[in-house]
């Protein structure tokens, strides 16, 4: 049997702020990008602490991967349900838990113990 482990470093403010730097303003999402990006120094410390809360639980909210799936029209007849693509609508608190877990900045061991 192989056992998995994963160690994930605490996260700080800075984290925060850079991975939410990064989203583009023009992309979907729950929240504005416009918005959080101009309250990111408010709440980085707070979203550190629940990220690192996460992290030290091993439990993801359940909420943060809930995403809301919109149909956008492609091109043709718009009575057939082929000519439309779905866009995910993620939640971007997700998102920041994802950049900040896996971007390759972060520092995370995968150790398999055979």
């Amino acid at each position: 049997m192989i056992q998995l482990s994963i160690f994930l470093n605490e996260c700080d403010a800075e984290e925060i702020e850079k991975a939410i730097k990064t989203f583009q303003g023009d992309k979907a999402s729950d929240i504005s990008i416009l918005v959080l990006k101009k309250c990111m120094y408010s709440i980085s410390k707070h979203l550190a602490g629940f990220i690192n809360s996460f992290m030290e639980s091993g439990i993801f909210p359940s909420i943060l991967k809930i995403g809301k799936v919109t149909p956008v029209f492609k091109k043709g007849d718009p009575q057939l349900f082929d000519n439309y693509r779905p866009i995910s609508i993620l939640p971007v608190f997700g998102k920041i838990f994802e950049k900040v877990n896996f971007t390759a900045d972060c520092t995370a061991f995968l150790v398999l113990k055979v």
